[in-house]
């Protein structure tokens, strides 16, 4: 992955707001994430100056380094040995997936060492 996508993904992600729900700094309840606003005479939906933004497609980050980890590499979840050997240990991550055991778990670290794969988890 290019070092210069990366760094513009950064740069992106650092300047987007955070979307807050519509009165959220009044109650306390609203704590929450975005929430899209459906009221009739709303002034977010109707996007007024200084009600906050809205999320748009324009805050999204380039489609090459989307899904893609800090370094540029790509998160693939494994389950087994098999699904092991299909990673490219230039480029590829393993993530150990959830349903896996403790003895499945200590075999894949094992052969992922041995393949220099590095394991997120």
């Amino acid at each position: 992955m290019e070092k210069k996508q990366l760094t513009l993904r950064h740069k992106k992600q650092r300047a987007k707001p955070t979307f807050r729900q519509q009165e959220a700094h009044v109650l306390k309840r609203l704590e929450g994430g975005w929430r899209v606003p459906r009221g009739k005479s709303s002034k977010t939906r109707r996007r007024v100056k200084g009600r906050g933004k809205r999320p748009s497609i324009g805050y999204g980050v380039p489609a090459a380094t989307r899904h893609l980890t800090k370094d540029g590499r790509r998160l693939i979840r494994i389950a087994s040995v098999n699904d092991l050997s299909k990673l490219d240990p230039k480029t590829d991550t393993a993530l150990i997936a959830s349903a896996v055991g403790k003895r499945l778990r200590t075999q894949l670290m094992k052969t992922a060492e041995e393949r220099k794969i590095p394991v997120k988890n």
